[in-house]
């Protein structure tokens, strides 16, 4: 300890920069901690793309909420893929669907999503049926099947259902984030589409 009380010249200036380093260290690296979760919080979405049951239902939540829409998660199991309410106060009722392999949506995902719409108005409660979709998730985009085939089409149009892809959600969602859609245009095409709703169509 007694060493302490000697001193060589430029020692205690040394020991300041150490400490002023080891300081922006600590700045810097709650820095990258703090950067690493925004980019985990906005790369999250991309699960859209390849996700199925639970994780995909999660980030539909989470992207109509970012999106502005006031989302209603699921009470019990069994039931409806969760509800949301958009900003002109239009009521949605969810199926949302992630399949592998070579199989597209089927008649009984979107009969499945008729059952909610009906067990709403035997509630008194009117609500737009909404599939989201993410069959063949597997391959890239532009690698899968046509996942909406007749048969669901007919289905749909004739019940007043909304079919779309959570690709197309996707990609709808990055465009409102650059700035070049707005999010109304999202549920308008939602609520007001009976049959295959195209976000993108270019």
């Amino acid at each position: 300890e007694w060493l302490q009380n000697y001193n060589v010249p430029g020692e205690n200036e040394l020991e300041g920069e150490i400490r002023s380093l080891e300081q922006k260290i600590e700045e810097e690296k709650r820095e990258v901690e703090q950067k690493t979760k925004q980019l985990k919080d906005l790369t999250k979405f991309k699960k859209l793309l390849t996700e199925k049951g639970e994780v995909l239902e999660e980030i539909v939540w989470e992207t109509l909420e970012e999106l502005g829409a006031t989302v209603k998660r699921p009470d019990e199991p069994g039931k409806s893929d969760g509800k949301f309410t958009d900003y002109k106060g239009r009521k949605a009722v969810l199926e949302i669907k992630g399949k592998g392999g070579r199989k597209s949506i089927a008649t009984e995902d979107v009969r499945e999503l008729e059952d909610w719409v009906s067990d709403g108005l035997a509630k008194g409660e009117e609500y737009k049926g909404i599939l989201f979709g993410n069959p063949f998730r597997e391959p890239p985009p532009e690698k899968r099947g046509e996942p909406f085939p007749p048969d669901v089409r007919r289905f749909a149009e004739k019940r007043d259902q909304c079919l779309v892809t959570t690709i197309q959600l996707f990609e709808a969602f990055t465009r409102v984030k650059a700035g070049k859609m707005k999010h109304k245009e999202i549920f308008d095409e939602l609520m007001e589409t009976n049959g295959v709703c195209e976000l993108i169509t270019d």
